[in-house]
């Protein structure tokens, strides 16, 4: 019991996280008192990214778990929208990685045996 609620506050905590940042990118008003307030929101959300998807490539992706390949296609998809949107090259290189780990990472599931 005490798993589901952490689970329902876990989930609910996402999709509040992702409505704040889509009506943040909605807005025609910049939301933010100074550039630091944007720039420390930005750095935050990006190392708590990070975190999250380093711990599940270090357990669950590691142990061959299916679930976590489409979990984890939100790094193509977060460096494929950089590209489109800023126009720069760096996130082609991410994106080329991201892809690469992904498609490594299914080959050795699909070898491990049922």
């Amino acid at each position: 019991m005490g798993r589901t609620i952490g689970v329902v506050i876990l989930v609910l905590l996402a999709v509040i996280i992702a409505i704040i940042s889509v009506s943040i990118l909605l807005q025609t008003d910049d939301p933010f008192r100074t550039a630091r307030d944007a720039n420390v929101l930005l750095a935050s959300f990006g190392v708590g990214m990070a975190v999250l998807a380093a711990g599940i490539a270090l357990g669950p992706f590691r142990r061959g778990e299916r679930w976590t390949i489409p979990l984890l296609l939100v790094w193509p998809a977060f460096f494929l929208v950089q590209i489109l949107t800023l126009g720069t090259w760096l996130p082609g290189a991410f994106l080329l990685l991201s892809v690469i780990a992904l498609v490594l990472g299914s080959r050795e599931r699909s070898a491990l045996p049922k």
